[in-house]
């Protein structure tokens, strides 16, 4: 990513090597401006470190600290450097806390983009862990990845957005994933269910709708997206598991995979448990062979 340079921090002095600070002094008042000219301060003590600084500002802006980017004119700040050291004497005035500008800068200091998929693949993955705390930047990168030309980076970056599929179920955030459902990836299929699921289950009608459509177009799907199809209908709220839903996972009951009948017996007679009316007609219709239960005995289990 690009870096840019506030004014006020490329007013701001370099580190002066010409006297040693009290690190007993007190607190430091460091004023971190973006680049689009927002400032936050943050105190820290005067024997912290830069890490302890960004960790700070981190926590402050439930963002990624491997991500952030401090910033002294030209200058890019090291974790082992004292924050104290960057001040010049004239910064110190008796009784008063002395202050330090500086510029911060959300980069992915190319991991997002290094040519090994495992070091790409963590990065997304710990963008991920935030993106429940609704940071829109992050979820627009997510989203973005959710595109991307990697499969493995595709698939890691439903999944972190799935982490919090209940909580950003945005429009936008639904239609990333529902556009993933077309993907030629069978991994990254079964993730876009698997976050449609878990949206539907934080109440989003699209996301219902969606798992309720997927369910009726089962024949033709990789193995792997019918079981994350089939588990997805146990997220549905009672209302959304109808007659067509019902119907769809009795056909599933004579499909040619044994896998796929056992997961459709074992959801069938879970929504049976729940008093779901439309399976408990379904179960009555199928109480001589084949059944739920009798035909499909691990159903009792799911």
């Amino acid at each position: 990513m690009g870096m840019a340079m506030s004014a006020s921090a490329m007013g701001a002095p370099v580190v002066a090597k010409d006297w040693e600070p009290d690190l007993a002094a007190g607190n430091i008042r460091v004023e971190l401006v973006g680049i689009a000219g927002n400032q936050e301060d943050v105190e820290v003590e005067f024997g912290a470190y830069v890490h302890d600084l960004r960790m700070a500002f981190a926590r402050r802006k439930t963002l990624p600290v491997n991500f952030i980017m401090l910033v002294i004119g030209t200058e890019v700040l090291h974790d082992d450097d004292r924050v104290a050291n960057h001040l010049h004497r004239d910064a110190l005035q008796d009784g008063e806390t002395p202050v330090l500008s500086m510029t911060w800068v959300f980069s992915d200091q190319g991991v997002l983009t290094h040519e090994s998929l495992a070091v790409r693949r963590a990065a997304i993955a710990e963008l991920a862990e935030y993106a429940r705390e609704g940071n829109g930047l992050i979820v627009r990168m997510l989203i973005q990845f959710s595109r991307d030309e990697i499969e493995i980076c595709r698939q890691a970056a439903v999944q972190g957005l799935t982490q919090a599929a209940r909580e950003l179920s945005s429009d936008e955030v639904i239609d990333a994933f529902c556009a993933c459902l077309g993907d030629e990836n069978e991994l990254v299929n079964s993730a876009a269910v698997a976050a449609l699921a878990e949206a539907a289950a934080g109440g989003n009608d699209q996301a219902i709708q969606t798992i309720v459509d997927c369910v009726q177009c089962l024949g033709d799907q990789p193995d792997g997206v019918r079981f994350a199809v089939l588990r997805a209908c146990l997220r549905l709220p009672d209302e959304a598991c109808d007659e067509r839903v019902v119907r769809a996972l009795e056909a599933c009951l004579q499909d040619r995979c044994i896998p796929v009948r056992d997961l459709a017996a074992q959801v069938a007679a879970q929504l049976v448990r729940r008093n779901n009316r439309h399976a408990k007609r379904a179960w009555y219709r199928n109480r001589s062979p084949p059944s739920f239960q009798a035909h499909h005995p691990r159903a009792v289990v799911v």
